[in-house]
């Protein structure tokens, strides 16, 4: 296969970005990139960045044009876009999630137009306001091949009017190694001990022989965290571990519950970390958790599997495809807060986690997963 020019419209700041990136440039390819994102992004990386927008509020109630927000940057950026995408002229033109990313690939007008999508574009985004479902609904008329991460959100992209033959499953998997047991673990914690007061407060809780859960999603009231640290309230013992970005007024309500329920002491919030970070909490946490509904696969759930963490999820079809009512894992209905509850006590102290690394092995091997839609893109040609 020659190589090709492809046109990536993703997101410039995410970890998953340079994954699909490197599939593609390890093939030959010639990848150039374009981000939505507001905030400028590195030398050498094409943007169509809309940095003159103001940032969100740190607090009050959400907007009410929320929903619009995406479409509006795509018809903000698309005239630069169109213009800087044609002097690049792309054999294809590639968009990682629907909103805004697919949208402004759309609005460029420049073919072939493939797409990968995720849960959250196809089963919250795409059915939440009529407009998205337009926009939705004409990227996929357009695209020559739509990528989705479940069955279900392969039923959400044909409930949109997709063609089953235009549609195929993909995701990244998972770097299986760099998810194992992290080497001198123990000196490394206490460094970041050291060094960093959230980790402090979060290893001296485990010191004196607590326990903890850990929240490692982008904190939003569709990801159900307050349900979650609701439960943890209940039970003295346990610390509630919060990592990530997301919605800042959710995040003040969750810090304004912890004060008001005296759990000052066992509520940590270590906002963005490194993925080396990330992975130590994995090794380290009694539970992991994510509530997140709707959704589809989840990255961090995979990650936390290769790393043979416990896991809490909501009862959605993608995750039951992964996680097990077992000694392992728990699904279950974000709003019940006695479900929740009773999944916790159960799971907290059980030892089943090896399952998941197990589980994670046999199907979501990066090196297979990866490879195996490097060559559908491939195919396009």
């Amino acid at each position: 296969m020659s190589a090709r020019r492809i046109a990536l419209v993703a997101d410039e700041a995410s970890v998953h970005t340079a994954v699909w990136r490197s599939g593609l440039t390890a093939r030959g390819h010639e990848v150039r990139l374009w981000s939505c994102r507001r905030a400028p992004v590195a030398s050498g990386v094409a943007a169509a960045s809309d940095s003159a927008a103001a940032p969100p509020p740190a607090s009050g109630p959400r907007r009410p044009s929320r929903e619009l927000r995406t479409i509006t940057r795509a018809l903000r950026l698309a005239p630069r876009f169109r213009r800087e995408v044609r002097g690049f002229d792309p054999d294809l033109v590639l968009a990682l999630r629907f909103q805004p990313e697919a949208y402004l690939a759309w609005l460029g007008g420049i073919g072939p137009l493939a797409v990968v999508s995720w849960g959250q574009d196809v089963l919250r985004f795409s059915v939440g306001h009529p407009f998205h479902r337009f926009f939705s609904r004409r990227v996929i008329a357009d695209s020559a091949r739509v990528w989705g991460e479940t069955t279900s959100v392969l039923q959400g992209l044909c409930d949109l009017g997709a063609d089953r033959e235009k549609i195929g499953l993909a995701y990244t998997g998972v770097d299986l190694q760099f998810w194992q047991r992290p080497a001198e673990i123990e000196a490394q914690l206490a460094s970041l001990a050291e060094q960093d007061a959230g980790w402090a407060r979060l290893l001296h809780h485990r010191a004196a022989g607590g326990l903890s859960l850990l929240s490692p999603r982008a904190i939003d009231r569709s990801g159900h965290q307050a349900e979650l640290l609701a439960a943890v309230a209940e039970r003295p013992d346990l610390q509630f571990v919060l990592v990530g970005p997301g919605d800042a007024y959710e995040r003040s309500r969750l810090h304004a519950f912890a004060v008001r329920n005296g759990m000052e002491g066992r509520f940590v919030d270590l906002g963005m970390r490194s993925p080396h970070e990330l992975r130590l909490l994995y090794w380290i946490a009694d539970l992991v958790a994510s509530l997140w509904m709707p959704d589809g696969l989840s990255q961090t759930m995979l990650e936390a599997m290769a790393a043979g963490a416990k896991l809490l999820v909501a009862d959605l079809p993608g995750n039951r495809d992964w996680i097990e009512n077992d000694a392992a894992g728990a699904r279950v209905d974000p709003t019940d807060l006695g479900a929740i509850g009773r999944a916790i006590d159960r799971l907290i102290r059980s030892d089943g986690g090896t399952l998941h690394a197990t589980r994670v092995a046999e199907r979501a091997d990066r090196r297979i997963a990866l490879t195996r839609w490097v060559d559908e893109v491939e195919r396009l040609w």
